[in-house]
């Protein structure tokens, strides 16, 4: 499942198969997870819902609003149901970050402490096998619902005019969020820009089976742009937890020098995000509609 528009198929076609693979794929990942690692099969299940709110808003003007919605919110909740077992193995990540980047500068073995605790909260939450059980049986009731409802996606005359706005809305808000990053470093605008940056780079996967040559570098940009901007949140995350935990388990000057670290990690991240958006959203939205329908869509007779 490769997440991708196959060429000389109809746009409608496109979509339904992307959109049933993707649930099936979530459904796997949660049915039988990767090594039977519960943890990985949750974030690989939610990367695929990601994955299908990114088709559905390059799909919205065709879907409607009121599907759109619908479904989007269908998605959107079956994530967040999920969330916090992954949030928990986030902010663990998120202290190897800092160690890859400063472990040879800072002796991280007085971390230890921090992550430990960060670990045992996560392996709590494991324990509590009964409500994540209950939620992921509630999860996957939800994708069967989900998977039979595509068929009644209204896509009869959806083409390439329909997916292009789709893209340009999304690009629009996206080179908004690149603006607004340019005047400050805001948490909640980096979130939304990260959204849209995501949304970018399943839009441009998608389409790299039609026109590789060129959707691929447009993919790779918007790819390494979400990647900045989500471990730049996910520190952010690791901050306030700091800040609610009261005793983090380190000393005094410990957590003082991990702070610092967190926040020039965050602020390197922040500064790279807003270089590399230079490059991505130089084109204004309608020039990138234009080239999407153009050069990508009809360039394989795709729709």
């Amino acid at each position: 499942m490769n997440f991708r528009f196959e060429s000389r198929t109809s746009a409608a076609d496109n979509i339904r198969r992307v959109a049933c693979e993707q649930i099936a794929l979530a459904r796997d990942n949660l049915s039988d997870p990767p090594d039977d690692d519960v943890h990985n099969g949750i974030h690989e299940a939610r990367k695929s819902f990601k994955r299908l709110r990114g088709l559905l808003r390059m799909a919205r003007p065709a879907l409607g609003k009121a599907r759109y919605k619908r479904e989007n919110v269908r998605f959107r909740d079956a994530g967040r149901a999920l969330s916090a077992a992954r949030d928990a193995q986030a902010l663990v990540e998120s202290v190897d970050m800092l160690e890859k980047a400063y472990g040879l500068q800072v002796d991280f073995t007085r971390m230890r402490p921090l992550r430990d605790r960060l670990t045992a909260h996560r392996e709590e939450l494991e324990k509590e096998t009964s409500d994540l059980e209950n939620h992921v049986r509630e999860v996957l009731s939800m994708l069967d619902e989900a998977y039979r409802e595509v068929e009644n996606w209204p896509l009869a005359d959806v083409g390439c005019g329909d997916l292009a706005r789709g893209v340009k809305r999304v690009y629009k808000r996206a080179s908004k969020g690149w603006k607004q990053a340019l005047k400050r470093q805001d948490p909640v605008e980096m979130h939304d820009w990260r959204k849209r940056a995501k949304y970018l780079r399943y839009h441009f996967q998608m389409f790299k089976g039609l026109d590789s040559d060129r959707a691929a570098p447009w993919h790779q940009g918007f790819k390494e742009l979400s990647d900045l901007l989500g471990d730049h949140h996910d520190l952010k995350v690791l901050c306030d937890v700091l800040d609610d935990m009261g005793d983090t388990g380190l000393d005094p000057v410990a957590e003082c020098e991990f702070r610092v670290l967190l926040r020039e990690q965050q602020d390197a991240l922040y500064r790279d995000a807003r270089e590399l958006g230079t490059k991505l959203f130089d084109d204004k939205p309608g020039k990138m509609r234009k080239r999407v329908q153009d050069k990508l869509l009809e360039a394989r007779k795709a729709c």
